[in-house]
Formats: structure tokens, sequence, C-alpha cells
């Protein structure tokens, strides 16, 4: 029914606010990874409600880490690495850093010379360390000849 003595009834909203949220990878970029090593990134977060939740992720779409730093071991598939804050009301920010890589040094040891005769046959061997995997081609006159494997 009809309420026959109606009361009035007073209410107080508080709005809370917050800054923006904002979040910088710590470290200048583009981060240079050589063969097999790694770096420890970090990043700082600001504004919001001091509350985040952290994610680190690659241009693959990959989840690399959810804490404010994590070790990133050197993977040539990666050419960026982005860092995003978000607030525990939703707000989120994004910074970005490239990754670069440095060729693997590469060394070539002859450890014999010899002297071919016309038609003579020889056999050249070769064996390398380092990253996997390793290509070797024997060429003659620039056509590929035939090779092994060590």
């Amino acid at each position: 029914g009809l309420v026959s003595n109606p009361a009035s009834v007073d209410m107080v909203i508080d709005v809370l606010e917050f800054p923006p949220v904002n979040c910088e990878i710590d470290q200048e970029g583009p981060v240079i990874m050589g063969c097999n090593n790694y770096i420890t990134l970090s990043a700082t977060s600001t504004g919001g409600d001091d509350s985040y939740q952290f994610i680190w992720t690659d241009n693959n779409g990959n989840t690399l880490s959810g804490s404010e730093s994590f070790t990133f071991y050197s993977d040539p598939s990666i050419s960026d690495i982005c860092f995003t804050a978000k607030s525990a009301y939703g707000f989120s920010n994004t910074d970005s850093i490239a990754v670069e890589y440095e060729p693997a040094p590469m060394e070539l040891e002859v450890q014999q010379q010899w002297d071919v005769e016309c038609g003579e046959q020889i056999i050249l061997e070769a064996s390398a360390s380092g990253v996997v995997p390793v290509t070797f081609t024997w060429e003659k006159t620039r056509i590929e000849v035939q090779y092994i494997y060590r």
C-alpha cells in the first residue's frame, strides 16, 4: 500500500577521485641483448588507488611476468616488451620498451692449409659452439658442395 506519512531521507554520497594511473619502465630503451644473456627489467607505477595488478607481455601476446620486475632471458622472437599497471578500480596504463639483439660473434679458424691438385678430393671439417642450430655451407666457386654436420 501507500505510505500515509512519507518521510524524507538525507543521503550523502562520497565520490572517490583518483589521479590517473601512470607507469614507466625504469630502464632506457632499447634493451640490447647478446647471445644467451639476460636482464632484470623493473617498472614504477603511480596514481590510481595505489593498489595495482602488474603484467609484462611480449609483442606476441605472451604473458612474461606478473610482478613489478622480472628477469628477461634473450629470445630473438621478442622485439618489444610491454608493462601494464592496472588499479583495483580498473584504470590502467601501459609502457613499452624495444628489444634488439647483437649477432653472436663468429670465429673461423683454419687449422691446416692444403695444396690441392686439380681433380683431387679433400675432406673439410668444421665445428661450432654456442646457439644452435649451426649451419655450415661449403662452396666451390659459389656452388654448394657436399657438407657434413658434426
